[in-house]
């Protein structure tokens, strides 16, 4: 429920706010600039609310990824992930073919490789990755790291996780240090999502 001041002439009833239809009723007190009113919300599609612990979790090499926000949810727009990386960890020279992808750091220190340049990022650092171009990133810190990914269009990354990656519980321990990737199958379900990854040599 929101509480607005508005003027003194009668906008009680049914009114849009942008595209979202509101219901708005006259209130009892008054204020300096004129009545209060309430605005209830009357579309309860017009906003998700994710809790810390909320949404698919996969274990995706030494990455814990979390879906936050779905193709679904944002009508094709974007996919948004939480992706917490073991020490060590990250994710090998890659490319994507359909989309752009946006990376926020949020914990810890990451290493952003592009061709030939690294770069060090720590909280609040922030990348951006045309699609087409190689890239890889690396937690270079003692403990792990967290960071915001942001993927546009939305769908295609969902959906190469949820393959690729082996559902997690939350509150388990990562699973991945000391297991060898399995590359072959890895590189094979990314390259149905337009994905291509160059695995270190001998993987």
């Amino acid at each position: 429920m929101l509480v607005v001041a508005w003027p003194d002439d009668d906008y009680s009833g049914i009114s849009a706010i942008g595209d979202l239809l509101v219901e708005i009723d006259r209130g009892s007190r008054k204020s300096s600039s004129g009545d209060h009113y309430r605005i209830s919300l009357m579309s309860s599609s017009s906003f998700r609310v994710v809790g810390p612990q909320d949404g698919p979790l996969y274990q995706v090499l030494a990455n814990r990824v979390t879906l936050k926000a779905s193709a679904a949810d944002t009508n094709g727009a974007y996919s948004l992930f939480e992706i917490r990386t073991d020490t060590r960890g990250g994710m090998p020279p890659h490319w994507q073919r359909y989309d752009d992808e946006a990376l926020w750091v949020l914990e810890g220190t990451y290493a952003f490789q592009f061709g030939e340049k690294v770069v060090t990022l720590g909280a609040g650092g922030y990348v951006y990755v045309r699609r087409s171009t190689l890239h890889a990133f690396a937690n270079c810190g003692q403990m792990p790291a967290r960071m915001l990914m942001l993927v546009t269009p939305g769908g295609i990354h969902e959906r190469f996780f949820a393959e690729a990656g082996m559902a997690a519980a939350y509150g388990e321990t990562s699973v991945a240090s000391g297991v060898a990737p399995d590359w072959p199958r890895l590189t094979n379900i990314a390259r149905k999502y337009g994905i291509e990854i160059l695995p270190p040599s001998g993987g």
